[in-house]
């Protein structure tokens, strides 16, 4: 496997942790202010917030 192939991929599983991370914090807050529907709706912001940081940015 190239150097640049094996950085990219390792970069790759630390943009997906941040998003992972981000996901969990908004079910986790979602689920403490409206129990179900509110996990349900935190973890879909988590989510799109978590692409955002580390995916959707050019830099």
């Amino acid at each position: 496997m190239p150097p640049s192939e094996r950085v990219s991929k390792i970069s790759i599983w630390d943009k997906a942790d941040r998003m992972a991370v981000m996901i969990a914090g908004g079910v986790a807050l979602g689920a403490a202010i409206a129990q179900i529907p509110g996990a349900t709706v935190g973890g879909l912001i988590g989510a799109a917030y978590g692409w955002y940081i580390s995916f959707g940015k050019l830099t």
